[in-house]
C-alpha cells in the first residue's frame, strides 16, 4: 500500500505505509574517485564564478559535509517513520501546499529557532542571519515511478545536464555551472555525483526592484542503503562558499562568505535533502527536509513560496526520466535506418470499435518508431532535443505511440544512465585530446 496522508482526531497527522527500517544506516560510498580538477578561466565581471581547483583535502571535506547532511536526514526520516509512526503534530507544522500525492509543511513560528544553522566543512555550525524568519520545510508523500526513474530524472553531471533537467521541472534556474566536480557516476553507482555548483536564481517573487539571487552549494546525489537493505536515493544541496584567495583561483578557502559577485547578486543560503525510499511493493516514498533563505529583505510568504517551489521541483522526477529516455530513443531512431511510414491505415495500437472492426480515425505518425497511430493511442509531450552553450533550450512537441511510451517506462533507467556516463566520458576524452594536441603544437 502506498503511503497516504491522514489527520488524526488527536491533533496529530500520520502517514501509513508498509515497511519499517532500522535506525542504523550505512552509507554506500563509491570506492573509486572520478576527480579531475577543472582548469579555471577568467569569469566575466559580475557573472558566474570561475571554475575551481580544489585540493584533495578540500574535496574530501566537501564530500564528507554532504554525506553528513544526508546521514542526518536519513536518521530523521527513519525516526519519523518507525518511531513516530509518520505522525506530525499540527501544533508544530502547518500545511502550505499540496501537489499530487505530496504535502508540504512549514515549521510554525513558535517552534522555530531564532536563526537556522548550516554545517561548515570544518564540522562546526554557523547561523544564517536573515532579516526574515526562515522556517524549516518538510515535504512528505508517495511517488509514482520507480526509484531508478526518480534518480535518473534528478541526475546531473554537468552544466548541460542541469539545464536539460530545468527544462522539464521548471525550477526557474536562469544559469547553472559546475564549478568543481568531485565524484561522478560509475557502473556500480550510475546516479552518483558530487561537486560544487553555482546557480543564478533570478529575482522572481522577491519584488520588482530586488537583486538577483545566486546559490553556491555542494551538490551530492546517489543511492545508499539501510542495514535492512532498503535502497534510498538522496539529493543534497548545502550552502558553501569557495572563495578564491590566489591568482586564477588556485588556492581556496572553504567557508560561508558572500562570495565575489555580491555587487550583482545576493547570495541565498540553504540546506535541503531529498530522500526517496523504495518500498517493498515497488513504490517510492518521499521525505524532504531543509530550509532555503533568499537573504535580504524578503517577506516570509515569498521565502516559503521560493522554498516550496524548489522542494517540489525535485520531488517528482520520474516524468523527467521518461522524457530523457525518449530523447535517447529519438537519437537511436535518427542514427538507424528510418522505417518508412506504413501504407496500411491500421493504427499501431490495433484499437477496435465496439463492433470489433478497426476504427476509422485520422492517423498521425509516432516520432520514434514512425508507425501510424490514432489520437487515442498516442500521447504528446515536449522533449528537449538540444541545450546550447548560451542556455538556449530547444524543445519539440512530439507525438509518441503508447508502445514506445510503454518501452520508455518499462526499460530500466540504469541502461540509459550508463549510456549517458559513457557519452560524458567520451566527450571528456575528446576534449582532453584536443587540449593536448593544441599544447603540443
Amino acid at each position: 500500500m502506498a503511503p497516504q496522508f491522514t489527520t488524526q482526531i488527536g491533533g496529530s497527522m500520520t502517514f501509513s505505509a508498509s515497511l519499517s527500517a532500522s535506525m542504523i544506516v550505512t552509507t554506500n560510498v563509491t570506492a573509486s574517485r572520478n576527480y579531475r580538477p577543472l582548469v579555471p578561466d577568467i569569469s566575466q565581471p559580475h557573472g558566474p564564478p570561475a571554475p575551481l581547483i580544489l585540493s584533495v583535502e578540500e574535496a574530501n571535506s566537501l564530500e564528507h559535509l554532504a554525506d553528513s547532511v544526508m546521514t542526518q536526514t536519513l536518521a530523521d526520516y527513519l525516526h519519523f517513520r518507525d518511531i513516530r509512526k509518520r505522525r506530525l503534530h499540527d501544533t508544530e507544522w502547518k500545511e502550505v501546499r499540496r501537489q499530487n500525492n505530496l504535502v508540504a509543511f512549514k515549521e510554525r513560528e513558535s517552534f522555530r529557532q531564532e536563526h537556522q544553522t548550516l554545517y561548515t566543512p570544518d564540522g562546526g555550525l554557523e547561523p544564517v542571519i536573515c532579516k526574515t524568519s526562515v522556517p524549516k520545510l518538510l515535504v512528505l508523500g508517495a511517488l509514482q515511478g520507480t526509484l531508478d526513474d526518480e534518480m535518473f530524472g534528478m541526475h546531473i553531471d554537468g552544466d548541460n545536464a542541469a539545464r536539460l533537467r530545468s527544462s522539464y521541472i521548471h525550477d526557474q534556474v536562469h544559469d547553472f555551472r559546475v564549478l568543481s566536480r568531485i565524484r561522478g557516476a560509475t557502473k556500480d553507482d550510475p546516479f552518483r555525483f558530487c561537486g560544487v555548483t553555482w546557480s543564478d536564481l533570478g529575482s522572481n517573487g522577491y519584488g520588482p526592484f530586488a537583486k538577483k539571487r545566486d546559490f553556491c552549494v555542494v551538490t551530492s546525489m546517489g543511492v545508499t542503503e539501510t542495514t535492512r537493505g532498503e535502497r534510498v536515493g538522496y539529493y543534497v544541496v548545502h550552502s558553501v562558499d569557495v572563495s578564491s584567495n590566489g591568482p586564477m583561483g588556485r588556492t581556496t578557502q572553504l567557508g560561508l562568505g558572500i562570495g565575489g559577485n555580491s555587487s550583482k547578486y545576493t547570495r541565498a543560503k540553504g540546506s535541503m535533502c531529498w530522500l526517496k525510499c523504495e518500498l517493498p511493493n515497488g513504490g517510492v516514498e518521499l521525505y524532504m527536509q531543509g530550509f532555503f533563505a533568499p537573504m535580504g529583505s524578503v517577506p516570509e510568504f515569498a521565502v516559503v513560496n521560493a522554498a516550496v517551489h524548489v522542494a517540489l521541483g525535485l520531488a517528482q522526477t520520474s516524468d523527467t526520466s521518461y522524457s530523457k529516455k525518449i530523447r535517447w530513443m529519438l537519437h537511436d531512431s535518427v542514427r538507424s535506418t528510418r522505417r518508412p511510414v506504413s501504407s496500411s491505415d491500421e493504427c499501431v495500437g490495433r484499437c477496435k470499435s465496439h463492433f470489433g472492426v478497426a476504427k476509422k480515425r485520422k492517423l498521425g505518425c509516432c516520432i520514434v518508431c514512425r508507425a501510424l497511430v490514432c489520437s487515442s493511442c498516442r500521447t504528446t509531450r515536449k522533449v528537449t532535443v538540444d541545450v546550447a552553450a548560451d542556455n538556449v533550450v530547444q524543445q519539440t512537441r512530439c507525438s509518441i505511440c503508447f508502445v514506445c511510451m510503454a518501452y520508455a517506462k518499462q526499460t530500466s533507467a540504469v541502461v540509459f544512465a550508463l549510456r549517458e556516463m559513457a557519452q560524458a566520458r567520451a566527450r571528456s576524452n575528446r576534449a582532453l585530446s584536443s587540449e593536448t594536441a593544441e599544447y603540443i603544437l
